[in-house]
């Protein structure tokens, strides 16, 4: 998006880097990791440079959140000071949950607008300010969200209370009947049925697979190769990737888990870092066909075919496989708050 106001902005970041990288070669001191801080340092720039220059809003939202990411490290830089591990902590709480909040405004302004560039969004102010949803939604959103960050609910009586905040919005705006209630009770209820059928199917066949053994063989078959963690860590991803084709997730933890965790703890890999990798991986292989559960779940409620949904979910997916080589290589985005809790 480069008018002449984005150029402006995007200068102003370059020319306060530029000074910000001079200085810091004069300020800190040489026991300090100078190339860390650079690094550091240029990818907060660069996330910035993004923001400003970016032409599509959910483009900017990720930059967003790059951003916050690289404040959490540049503010963390001196973590073995109490005060750089607060501000740390608060500086990703802050833009983090403010990237959340904005990602549900930047959705909605999608649907009103019919395009997520924001050049066109910016070209039908009085189209977004016309339209029914814009203060609804918007107080729906400060509420939901608000809720959870106050710590007034937690997230599934948040969910809750968003359920309770629509039908009072529908009821001011007259457009909740009982016609309309009665529709939308029975939606809910065809799609709470419908995954409870996909739950229970797929029970039968984890009880099938677990009564031969085939997850516990390979899981000793992937333990037997004597793998560099690195290695273990992909061809685990493949592995339990290729089972969600076949699996819900509970039963791949379950069925291979126990097989898996002496190898993982020869391998000296963090059972901590583990769990959040596999939460990962098992949420990539939740939308792997044929049988990903939530490519059913979808396409119960959109009425697409399966495969366009499959095809639709692919960024998603190739965004969780960066997501774990970026804890891989980087692990102390997993391990860091936990290591501050004290028990």
């Amino acid at each position: 998006f480069a008018d002449g106001f984005g150029l402006f902005f995007a200068a102003l970041i370059l020319a306060i880097g530029l000074l910000i990288i001079i200085y810091a070669r004069f300020y800190l001191g040489r026991d300090d990791p100078m190339g860390r801080f650079y690094c550091y340092l240029l990818l907060f720039q660069g996330a910035m440079l993004g923001i400003v220059l970016s032409d599509n809003v959910l483009l900017l939202l990720i930059f967003w959140e790059l951003t916050s990411l690289s404040s959490f490290l540049l503010i963390g830089y001196w973590r073995h000071l109490p005060e750089g591990r607060q501000g740390a902590r608060m500086a990703l709480a802050v833009t983090g949950g403010g990237g959340l909040a904005m990602l549900a405004g930047m959705l909605l302004l999608g649907q009103i607008t019919g395009s997520y560039e924001l050049t066109e969004i910016l070209g039908q102010g009085e189209l977004v300010r016309a339209s029914p949803l814009y203060l609804p939604a918007l107080l729906l959103i400060l509420a939901v969200l608000g809720s959870i960050y106050t710590g007034v609910a937690t997230a599934t009586e948040a969910a809750a209370l968003g359920v309770l905040g629509a039908l009072l919005v529908a009821a001011a705006q007259r457009s909740l009947t009982w016609d309309t209630f009665w529709q939308s009770l029975m939606s809910a209820t065809r799609l709470y049925c419908m995954i409870a059928l996909i739950l229970a199917g797929s029970s039968f066949l984890s009880l099938s697979m677990g009564f031969i053994g085939l997850p516990r063989h390979l899981a000793e078959g992937i333990g037997a190769l004597n793998l560099s963690p690195f290695a273990l860590i992909l061809l685990l991803m493949v592995f339990y990737i290729v089972l969600g084709c076949f699996l819900d997730g509970i039963s791949m933890v379950v069925l291979t888990m126990a097989v898996l965790l002496p190898t993982l703890k020869a391998a000296g890999i963090d059972l901590l870092w583990f769990g959040v990798y596999i939460v990962i991986v098992v949420e990539m292989a939740q939308i792997t066909p044929p049988v990903g559960f939530n490519l059913f779940v979808l396409q119960g409620m959109t009425g697409h075919q399966i495969s366009y949904i499959a095809r639709a979910a692919f960024p998603y997916f190739m965004m969780m496989v960066l997501a774990v080589l970026l804890i891989w290589f980087y692990p102390p985005l997993v391990t860091y708050l936990p290591s501050q809790m004290k028990l």
